[in-house]
């Protein structure tokens, strides 16, 4: 992430990665059978953590560097998406 200039949640990450072990390879969802439900909030936020990560790797990757591939990721609420002009 750091070669794309995306800010990194150390803790937030380890949290999505050990969803996604758990998911794949028990096919439970943060320590709960999918589809039983969990009181767990990291089961309602989780999916949508990865997400926004996931639109601020798309623009890294492709090379349009902007303020919105800066902002933090885990944060929730409006970022601006304009490219970046520089001098």
């Amino acid at each position: 992430m750091s070669e794309y200039g995306i800010p990194r949640d150390n803790a937030l990450v380890d949290k999505l990665y050990k969803a996604r072990n758990e998911l794949f390879h028990e096919a439970m969802w943060t320590g709960s059978t999918i589809g039983f439900g969990s009181a767990n909030q990291d089961a309602f936020y989780l999916p949508h953590h990865h997400s926004r990560l996931n639109s601020r790797l798309i623009c890294g990757i492709v090379g349009y560097h902007n303020d919105y591939l800066e902002s933090g990721w885990w944060k929730m609420g409006t970022f601006s998406f304009g490219l970046r002009h520089e001098s």
